[in-house]
């Protein structure tokens, strides 16, 4: 995947995110971990937020994906983490 189709999808999940908007970069960093090795990740964060610092908060989702599994619900999400169920709506 490209770092323009990476920061599209950024972009997306972030206008279109139903609430706390800065969790969204973290989620991606969770989603996309894989995708984001070796893509200039300050890059994908500016074009997408306007604002490089948001590549520390993607990296933290980079960081935390081999511990959290990811469950789309329509709007709602679950996140299991560590065996912990955390609900989101």
């Amino acid at each position: 995947m490209s770092e323009a189709e990476l920061t599209e999808i950024l972009k997306a999940m972030y206008e279109n995110a139903p609430y706390e908007k800065s969790r969204m970069k973290i989620l991606f960093g969770i989603q996309y971990a894989a995708e984001l090795k070796g893509c200039n990740i300050e890059k994908i964060a500016e074009n997408a937020d306007g604002k490089r610092s948001a590549a520390t908060e993607i990296r933290k989702g980079i960081q935390l994906e081999k511990y959290v599994e990811i469950n789309f619900a329509g709007k709602n999400y679950i996140a299991r983490i560590n065996g912990i169920l955390a609900k989101k709506r």
